[in-house]
């Protein structure tokens, strides 16, 4: 699968991020509920309900666990399949066939069983359709609606691509056309869905099994490379783990659109006009994942004219004598070292490419200085920080205090993030505003390099569940100060029954033992130190794995249209 690469400049090192592109991932939700000609599908994710119009033209609805379609009662057959729905509000919302009028669809529930109780209509001026009985670029057949459920609009793009949207407050008078109908290709409609956690509007091709995003100001379409599903007559849902698209089969998938944390954050150096020779290589080992796949390493601002090789590992070399990139083709699946020396001219190393870098080795006791001053800020999609791979660096010695700036609320999760490490120290402030993060497991486990912990250390607060081998082995020399703040941040917020692990470290004053015990007895917390016994030996340093990203399921071939106005 596609990877975005961001390479940052830092003092004496090169960062490169590899941030995984969306995935999509289709499950079978529900088998043989539908028939083949199933359209005009909504989902009413408050209470878990997805509804559809079947072949025979009556409303029906399916919640978890159903291996049976159940008719809606109080639903007035339409005279054709609409092709299109939509949920908001309380309510089901579709086009009836080839019109102007705008369906509404009052639901009540009753033990959970739902009933249409209201219908209401609206006639939309200012759509300029084709006159009555004929077709044209204008028709408004589908194609997909979908509503933003945080705004209230609604989003339609017809069988023929024309893109409009309708404020659901004044539906009849605010009908916007953003793109119009490029012709009479039909093959060019989307299925619709819009996500309201993300405010991003998809759009799926009936025809192809691709995925898009639509950009809801210009209609502008952005394909969603190597995205491919089965071919589904209609999609719906609200957010990324709930929403749904039927096939020909009579089958209903969830499908999953997410957006991947980054998966590597390697670390390269960038010595400054000194030689490297014999064994003080940069090694890099390369896995590719697909045949034909590039790599590239650059050299960047340069103060003269550099002079480095570079041994592929595949029997290939270069030779860099200019400032820019060198682009390697690996025709095969192939796993091999690549080898990096000669004379920098005091540029800057960047490596990137598709494949996914695996930092193996030193580049000589010079460049071991790796002093980081860039924020993870700029990386979206980041919820879980152990997939950030800072832990078993051992040449990572600092961390700005400002590292984790726009994303304390949105890291939940510390565990081994710079366990294994060379840090000498921990920035006043780090973590004391990472609100979100529950769980800190081995998060400082074994980096003898520290010698105390600032205090306040981070934030604490009651949705914290786990600190096992928290400071396991980076002994501290402020200990005894440590559990006096912890033991009052602790009480003060109720946080019980928590596991800390400092193995290693052990009290030296009446401060730290009243601190300990109270924590022990008072709030029901286990700490591993060497007052407990923990003892053990340290963590050894193993360079970090990485796994060749899934290979994307071909397309299948779409079936004949049976429906009239298709879903395509």
């Amino acid at each position: 699968m596609a990877k975005k690469n961001f390479v940052y400049k830092v003092t004496n090192s090169i960062f490169r991020v590899m941030q995984g592109e969306l995935s999509v991932k289709q499950t079978l939700a529900y088998s043989g509920v539908t028939d083949s000609a199933t359209n005009s599908l909504a989902y009413d994710n408050v209470n878990s309900t997805l509804f559809f119009i079947k072949s025979d033209l009556k409303l029906y609805y399916i919640q978890s666990g159903d291996t049976v379609a159940t008719e809606v009662s109080g639903f007035t057959s339409p005279t054709a399949q609409p092709a299109n729905a939509a949920y908001h509000n309380g309510a089901i919302w579709y086009f009836e066939f080839n019109s102007n009028v705008l369906v509404k669809l009052t639901l009540t529930y009753s033990g959970g069983v739902p009933s249409v109780s209201g219908k209401t209509t609206y006639t939309i001026s200012s759509m300029s359709l084709p006159a009555e009985g004929e077709v044209g670029v204008n028709t408004n057949t589908f194609g997909d609606i979908t509503i933003d459920n945080n705004n209230g609009i609604l989003y339609a793009m017809t069988s023929r691509g024309r893109f409009y949207s309708i404020n659901l407050s004044n539906p009849a008078s605010t009908f916007n056309e953003i793109t119009s109908s490029p012709g009479n290709d039909r093959s060019v409609g989307l299925q619709l869905v819009y996500n309201d956690s993300t405010n991003v509007l998809y759009g799926h091709n009936h025809k192809t099994g691709y995925w898009y995003t639509v950009n809801t100001s210009t209609g502008a379409k952005t394909l969603l490379t190597d995205l491919n599903t089965s071919l589904f007559r209609d999609i719906a849902g609200t957010t990324s783990s709930s929403m749904y698209g039927n096939d020909s089969n009579g089958d209903i998938y969830e499908v999953d659109i997410t957006l991947s944390s980054p998966t590597t954050l390697n670390q390269f150096f960038t010595p400054s006009g000194v030689l490297v020779t014999g064994p003080d290589n940069l090694d890099v080992n390369i896995q590719t994942s697909i045949p034909d796949q590039k790599f590239r390493i650059g050299i960047f601002e340069t103060t003269s004219e550099p002079s480095v090789k570079i041994d592929w590992g595949d029997g290939t070399s270069s030779t860099y004598k200019a400032e820019g990139y060198v682009e390697h083709i690996y025709e095969d699946l192939i796993s091999v070292p690549v080898k990096i020396q000669g004379d920098l001219a005091g540029g800057e190393l960047r490596i990137g490419g598709k494949p996914v870098p695996i930092y193996t080795t030193t580049w000589g006791n010079t460049y071991k200085s790796s002093e980081m001053v860039r924020s993870v800020a700029p990386i979206t999609g980041i919820a879980n920080i152990s997939s950030i791979e800072f832990a078993n660096n051992i040449n990572l010695t600092g961390i700005p205090e400002s590292l984790f700036t726009d994303v304390t609320d949105t890291i939940t999760n510390l565990n081994n993030t710079f366990e294994n490490t060379a840090l000498t120290g921990i920035p006043t402030g780090l973590l004391v505003n990472m609100t979100g993060v529950t769980s800190y497991v081995a998060t400082f486990r074994n980096c003898t390099g520290i010698s105390q912990v600032p205090i306040p250390f981070f934030d604490v607060h009651d949705g914290i569940t786990d600190m096992s081998h928290f400071l396991d082995y980076t002994v501290i020399d402020n200990y005894d100060n440590f559990l006096d703040w912890l033991y009052t941040q602790a009480n003060s917020v109720n946080l019980n029954g928590v596991t800390l692990g400092a193995c290693g470290n052990e009290t030296t004053n009446s401060t730290g033992s009243t601190a300990r015990t109270n924590l022990v007895n008072n709030l029901s917390w286990t700490i591993n130190d060497e007052t407990s016994g923990c003892g053990g030996v340290p963590p050894t340093t193993t360079p970090p794995t990485t796994t060749p990203p899934a290979t994307t399921p071909p397309a299948t071939t779409p079936p004949p249209e049976t429906t009239p106005g298709g879903s395509g």
